[in-house]
């Protein structure tokens, strides 16, 4: 005979360790996305860095196009000027996988500002794709992280 106390039991420990394993997957995705700094967006952003977002203008005083185009990049200065290169983790718009090199950013292109609150090297760019070759970047605006 089945007895159905250790039924009743058996389902609500089922349940209960359910419940446990979905509370856990639930903090493991929160804190990988908290560990990951924010794309500078509006989304998510200190209203402040939104502001100096829309404040980038190029030097002809035309805006560097729209805030969702600008991400952190990576940067390194050459003999020829900057280059960059995209983090992944600020721009879900590079596949995984998709070669991407590093794009000389045209001196035309780079605001020197006194202040970048973001800590990061902030470049406005669309994603450029052609058939069988890299990915490139066409810069709008480059703006190097503050010097400390």
């Amino acid at each position: 005979m089945v007895d159905a106390r250790a039924v009743e039991r058996r389902y609500r420990d089922a349940v209960l360790i359910r419940m446990r394993l979905l509370i856990v997957a639930a903090t493991l995705i929160a804190s990988s996305a908290a560990a990951a700094p924010p794309r500078p967006d509006e989304k998510g952003y200190d209203p402040a860095f939104a502001r100096w977002f829309q404040s980038l203008r190029t030097h002809d005083g035309a805006p560097c196009c729209s805030v969702a185009d600008c991400r952190a990049v990576e940067y390194r200065l050459t003999g020829d000027g900057y280059e960059i290169h995209p983090l992944r983790a600020y721009d879900d718009r590079i596949a995984p996988g998709e070669e991407q090199r590093w794009t000389r950013v045209p001196e035309a292109k780079i605001l020197r500002r006194t202040s970048n609150p973001t800590g990061h090297a902030i470049a406005c760019y669309a994603v450029i794709r052609r058939m069988s070759a890299p990915v490139t970047l066409g810069i709008y605006c480059f703006v190097p992280a503050t010097e400390m």
